[in-house]
């Protein structure tokens, strides 16, 4: 892994984003590229840690224009964040676990079933050709 101007290998990230920094490089050396794709993954993980915790004290929903009671617009972005993080993190090519959620226990994010599918052919490779 290389070192960020400071020599400290990790970059500068939020708490959440932190966290999931440590959990990946402590189980795995990642290619420059590939830390700047875990980079960007873990700021997406900072935004919907910031968008739960607004949901948190607002409520899951907002009044509307008209007085009615809609779905707070921040469900919606955090839905996107983390189909978001779920793609950065696919193109990271961890392994997923035997349950199937992968390297991660954020709430909502699951392995896909291109993911699963992936994983499953490289795990049949493996098996077949050593």
């Amino acid at each position: 892994m290389s070192k960020t101007a400071t020599g400290d290998p990790t970059p500068a990230l939020a708490p959440a984003g932190l966290a999931l920094w440590n959990r990946i490089v402590a189980d795995y050396e990642l290619t420059p590229r590939e830390q700047a794709i875990l980079t960007e993954a873990c700021r997406v993980a900072e935004v919907i840690a910031v968008l739960d915790a607004h949901l948190l004290t607002e409520g899951i929903t907002v009044t509307g224009s008209t007085g009615q009671r809609r779905l707070h617009p921040a469900i919606a972005e955090i839905r996107q964040q983390r189909a978001l993080l779920g793609q950065l993190l696919g193109r990271l090519a961890l392994p997923i676990d035997h349950d199937g959620q992968g390297i991660l226990d954020l709430p909502g994010l699951r392995a896909t079933g291109t993911e699963r599918t992936s994983a499953a052919r490289r795990a049949a490779l493996t098996r077949w050709h050593g």
